[in-house]
């Protein structure tokens, strides 16, 4: 990944940010996004309930994970620490 900063004749943009930018998925998502927002009338609350309810409707496996425990970092010698994700 390249960062180039403005000072240099970029956009201070990441080429991974610009290449999400040009990418022809992301800028589908984000017009159907744009859409589903504008339907609602940009109110988070009413885009929030109707968000809930296709959820309700939906008959595709919703997945609900429980989050892993934290972990203690000072009990775990450095060798066994669980890695970054």
């Amino acid at each position: 990944m390249t960062t180039r900063h403005a000072d240099e004749g970029g956009d201070a943009l990441t080429d991974t940010a610009q290449a999400s930018l040009d990418d022809p998925i992301v800028a589908e998502v984000r017009a159907i996004r744009e859409a589903q927002f504008a339907s609602v009338g940009y109110d988070l609350d009413a885009y929030v309930r109707w968000m809930q309810a296709e959820e309700a409707r939906s008959t595709h496996p919703l997945i609900h994970g429980a989050a892993r425990p934290p972990v203690d970092r000072e009990a775990v010698p450095p060798s066994q620490e669980e890695p970054d994700t």
